[in-house]
């Protein structure tokens, strides 16, 4: 064998991570991004553009005070956004390096449990969950914060180096909350069960302490910072929509029961679900301690995020890598009891990576297709529209309530403010009469002939499948618009 070959052959980690590095790469021939992801990329773009870190800014009509979610991963994608500039392929970067590192802690979690063939299995199950890769490799928040909850998993992976590394568990406890809030409670959760079940003795130690205060003193390094030089903003707005969503009239309002939220993981995991169902039994008929932590993981998962109200795919991110583990552990029982190893698999994998990454840009297949083509076709004339105007302002009109996708899209890909208004509350005739718009953008035929060509003041620039642009014969100088965030949240 070729000595490179044979030196991977005995180094699956190293296998795993080339894998993983094209196979993201190959994510980035995909196009668009979803409803938030397109949010938090324009927020970040905004970000790199006044250079203001304390403030975050969503439009001028729509959370102009943006504090839906903490600011780390947006953060991450300004200081991208300043170096590289700002685009659908730019913005994937932090999602992306968050999956590569997801993907190889699962590894190093797995190796130091039991072996580097139950690692392998493990990283490799989660490297083909197509739900997992197409929601890190974006711009989404999930791939930071589920980077930073296994980084804390893998702080205590290791009984023998536990002790060493639960300040490093800490600090990621901390900079997962900074990622996505709430939902890194199952982590802070599983640190602290884990500690108090099975590792009892690091508690005559400092470095548990010490952990609990890195946790803790990241976030409220943050909250100091944003309440003293910032807006004082995010901790009155954060935390009062979060107990809003959870409390209903002081009683508990949960949408989702735990075992639909399970129920919706196996499908979403279907067949490695089967495997983590499985796995969970075999940990526990054979007491298998060195997974204890992955079991309590899965467990803190499961129960704390039942208690969202909806399901969406986005939100299962950070339950992939446990169940990954999980699922790996039948196989690599199956393997073990016969005697055998991974042999050349890595191998073979690997060469059907390089085989796709030569293949995929040379035939310009998309990984992913553009979310909302109909805006992508419109964005060279609106923005010559803009150009030629001295105003930054559109108007979406014609639907009973905010269309959130159309916004963020446009948002994102025209870099201008649009406001929603109701045909009933404003209509045309309201955005030819006030100059601070540029264009109007409305549902496919939502406009008649005649209202649309009422008094000659309103040009169609183009129509497509799902969006008629317009704008008005003549400009006027811009008006301040109207800041008032909207009554409903994302």
């Amino acid at each position: 064998m070729i000595k490179p070959l044979e030196h991977l052959q005995n180094h699956p980690g190293r296998v795993i991570l080339i894998a993983t590095a094209l196979y993201l790469i190959l994510g980035f021939w995909q196009d668009g991004l979803n409803l938030d992801a397109g949010m938090y990329a324009t927020v970040a773009r905004n970000i790199a553009e006044s250079g203001n870190w304390l403030s975050l800014h969503f439009t001028d009509f729509y959370y102009s005070q943006f504090a839906e979610h903490p600011p780390l991963g947006i953060w991450g994608m300004a200081v991208v956004f300043k170096i590289f500039g700002a685009s659908d392929a730019t913005s994937r970067i932090i999602g992306a390096l968050s999956a590569f590192g997801t993907v190889a802690l699962t590894y190093l979690i797995g190796r130091e449990a039991l072996g580097k063939t139950l690692g392998f299995i493990a990283a490799l199950l989660l490297l083909i969950c197509i739900n997992f890769i197409s929601i890190t490799n974006s711009a989404l928040l999930d791939g930071p914060v589920t980077f930073f909850m296994v980084l804390a998993y893998w702080s205590v992976a290791n009984p023998d180096k536990a002790k060493s590394r639960l300040p490093i568990g800490g600090a990621a406890l901390g900079l997962a909350f900074l990622s996505k809030g709430l939902v890194a409670v199952p982590a802070f959760m599983t640190l602290f069960l884990y500690v108090i079940l099975f590792r009892r003795d690091l508690l005559k130690s400092y470095q548990p302490y010490l952990s609990a205060a890195l946790a803790i003193a990241i976030p409220a390094l943050y909250l100091f910072l944003e309440m003293t030089l910032g807006p004082n903003y995010f901790w009155k707005y954060y935390f009062g929509i979060q107990l809003n969503e959870l409390y209903d009239d002081i009683q508990p309002a949960l949408h989702v029961k735990w075992y639909k939220f399970f129920w919706r993981y196996l499908t979403l995991f279907f067949p490695w679900s089967i495997f983590s169902l499985v796995g969970l039994g075999l940990i526990i008929k054979n007491r298998q301690s060195r997974l204890a932590l992955i079991f309590v993981a899965l467990f803190n998962v499961i129960f704390v995020y039942s208690f969202s109200g909806y399901g969406y795919n986005h939100y299962y991110a950070p339950v992939y890598p446990v169940g990954a583990l999980i699922a790996a552990y039948p196989i690599y029982l199956y393997l073990e009891n016969r005697g055998k190893t991974l042999g050349r698999f890595p191998l073979y994998f690997l060469g059907t990576l390089v085989f796709s990454f030569c293949i995929i840009p040379f035939t310009n297949l998309k990984i992913h297709h553009l979310r909302s083509p109909d805006i992508n076709r419109l964005t060279p004339i609106v923005r010559e529209v803009l150009d030629n105007s001295p105003t930054q302002y559109g108007v979406f009109l014609g639907r009973d309530t905010i269309s959130w996708n159309s916004i963020a899209f446009c948002i994102w890909y025209w870099n201008s403010s649009i406001k929603f208004m109701t045909d009933d509350t404003y209509g045309v005739q309201d955005f030819i009469a006030d100059p601070q718009f540029a264009y109007l953008l409305t549902p496919a035929g939502f406009l008649p002939a005649k209202s649309a060509a009422e008094g000659g003041s309103l040009i169609l620039l183009r129509k497509t499948k799902t969006f008629d642009l317009y704008t008005r014969t003549s400009s006027a100088p811009p008006t301040k618009p109207s800041t008032e965030p909207p009554t409903e949240s994302l």
